[in-house]
């Protein structure tokens, strides 16, 4: 593709962050709208319309994690032979096909497709992310606070859109697809060098993928975080599979209070990300986290104890908000440990590791839900969050900055190391 590869010195380089700041702001409010909507209908459409039990949804939300997890591990294989735009540009236009037809299908289709989906849809945004963290490696911040706003603010809109027409949920889905189809288009804009390379077939790519694996596997300090923030991550899951089901059939909140309630949070939320964003270059990272994770176990917690909608609303609304703010200061963990050489395995080793962690916990939750019900499910999970906050506190702080710039990186590329 042309737009891939634009030449050398046609832009500077304040232009061409400008350019891919763009690209990925506007990408994330298309591909935003789309997932956001997703994330509302699906235990909706499940439970009403398919006449799912919530321990069957969760199992089929965690059918859907193991999709994402086959999905980083077998497409991730061939980001660095074909480049993490164009890849995402393509799992982009293919999980868009499969949510666009997932209203018109059986029981039976909408099983294959949702983990289909999922499984494109992951690659395509571990891809993503790696594509935000290098809009400016000198402005990490700037550029997370941005993408996570725009996402965020898609997050207001699609709620209040999808449950106003939830009877129409065919459409929704085929509306949902053309989403994410303009996200693909839209990240045409993100200028990047990406020559093409020949694919040296499927053997030699999952050994190149085993090698980067190790490489991000062997950083001790980085996945000590990756897997203690995973586990917290899994525990606080049983919010996002059994909320929507508790505000409306155990309640009785109407599916248009809980779109409004959905999009009130992701609007504190986006007030969260710039009040973050303005300090975020020069926060420490770990209290932040550890404040932002004390949060959300709150959050969790107090939803198992009270049978309260108004009460329910506004610990969801606090644990959406620390949720959304908490994304971008883990990110820049993440990226500070490993530095830009290493981001695109390290991500990707996050991707996977998170959809392993999610999948286990969404399946355990479906095992736990019928014996405790949703209220004790969302105690046990605040419990068991607080319990990884406290093994948090004993991690290492990482570097302040980026350990390499993308010009040691390209020179280390040319040497061949």
């Amino acid at each position: 593709m042309s737009g891939d590869t634009p030449r050398e010195g046609s832009d500077s380089d304040a232009a061409r962050a400008k350019r891919r700041l763009i690209a990925v702001v506007a990408d994330a409010f298309v591909t935003g709208l789309a997932l956001s909507g997703i994330t509302v209908i699906l235990p909706l459409y499940a439970t009403r319309n398919l006449g799912m039990t919530n321990a069957q949804f969760a199992r089929v939300l965690s059918l859907r994690m193991a999709g994402i997890t086959v999905g980083v591990i077998l497409i991730g294989a061939m980001s660095d032979r074909f480049g993490n735009k164009r890849l995402t540009i393509a799992c982009l236009l293919l999980g868009g096909v499969c949510f666009g037809v997932l209203g018109f299908v059986p029981l039976y289709g909408f099983l294959i497709l949702i983990p289909l989906a999922s499984a494109f849809l992951s690659s395509s945004f571990v891809n993503l992310n790696y594509l935000t963290q290098i809009v400016d490696p000198q402005r990490q911040g700037r550029a997370n606070t941005l993408y996570r706003s725009s996402s965020t603010l898609a997050g207001i809109l699609a709620p209040l859109l999808v449950t106003r027409w939830l009877e129409s949920a065919q459409w929704l889905f085929a509306g949902i697809g053309g989403g994410l189809a303009l996200g693909a288009v839209v990240l045409r804009g993100f200028p990047l060098d990406e020559p093409r390379q020949q694919f040296a077939g499927w053997s030699q790519e999952f050994r190149g993928l085993v090698a980067q694996y190790r490489r991000a596997l062997g950083q001790k300090h980085l996945m000590r975080f990756v897997h203690i923030s995973l586990m917290m991550g899994a525990a606080f899951s049983s919010v996002g599979t059994f909320f929507a089901i508790r505000l409306t059939a155990e309640l009785g909140a109407s599916a248009e209070y809980y779109g409004v309630l959905c999009s009130l949070a992701s609007t504190l939320g986006l007030v969260g990300i710039f009040a973050l964003g303005a300090v975020l270059d020069r926060v420490r990272l770990k209290p932040c986290f550890l404040v932002l994770t004390a949060l959300t176990v709150f959050s969790t917690a107090a939803l198992g104890l009270t049978n309260s909608v108004m009460a329910t609303a506004v610990y969801f609304t606090i644990f959406t908000v620390v949720s959304t703010v908490a994304v971008a200061p883990t990110s820049m963990w993440i990226s500070r440990e490993c530095g830009i050489a290493g981001m695109g395995s390290a991500f990707s080793v996050h991707k996977v590791l998170s959809a392993g962690y999610s999948a286990a916990g969404v399946f355990a939750f479906s095992l736990l839900e019928p014996a405790l019900g949703i209220s004790r499910v969302f105690l046990f999970s605040g419990l068991a969050g607080g319990l990884m906050l406290i093994v948090m506190t004993f991690l290492r702080v990482p570097p302040a900055v980026l350990c390499e710039t993308m010009d040691e990186v390209r020179d280390s590329q040319v040497r061949g190391e």
